[in-house]
């Protein structure tokens, strides 16, 4: 229950870790309601991670956009993909403690809340909260201050990682 103190005071810690002041701190309790609450609880974060998923690659693809004019589409892309994918977004929700935060059904374990999708998903739930109570200029200012390293570089000649690219690199370098 949000009127719940302990959980208020808890909502309000958590903001205060995040950088945020929520003028509507409900946003925030529903980015950290797991699906299996079910018929406990209608509310979870899957819609919120559904719009989370969508500003974080947007703000990240504007950042490394912008801040490397010179370097090729692929290359981005990548960087993009180091930054917006579930490793380290679950690094970050280890490291700003969510799973403290999360509620859950009674089913469901510990461990299954430290899965790296459900890490993952709780920090664009979160970037979602941030984002309908403050904006965008609010979502990008969480995502510069725990997703994005400064001084990160976008790699250069980087080894594909999937066989497709692997292929249309070697047909475009043999000029097919």
């Amino acid at each position: 229950d949000d009127s719940d103190p302990p959980r208020t005071r808890l909502l309000l810690e958590l903001a205060e870790k995040i950088g945020h002041e929520f003028a509507r701190i409900e946003l925030l309790a529903e980015a950290l309601v797991h699906p299996s609450r079910g018929n406990e609880r209608k509310d979870s974060y899957e819609r919120l991670e559904f719009l989370g998923d969508a500003v974080l690659g947007l703000i990240v693809s504007d950042h490394v956009f912008r801040a490397h004019p010179e370097r090729p589409e692929g290359e981005l892309t990548r960087f993009r993909s180091d930054i917006v994918s579930k490793k380290p977004l679950a690094e970050k929700a280890l490291a700003l403690d969510l799973p403290r935060y999360v509620m859950t059904g009674r089913g469901m374990s510990s461990a299954e809340v430290l899965s790296e999708r459900i890490l993952a998903n709780l920090v664009e739930s979160v970037l979602a909260a941030v984002y309908l109570d403050g904006g965008i200029r609010a979502a990008r200012r969480f995502v510069k201050l725990h997703l994005i390293q400064p001084g990160a570089e976008v790699p250069r000649h980087e080894t594909p990682r999937d066989p497709k690219t692997m292929l249309l690199h070697a047909t475009q370098g043999s000029g097919l």
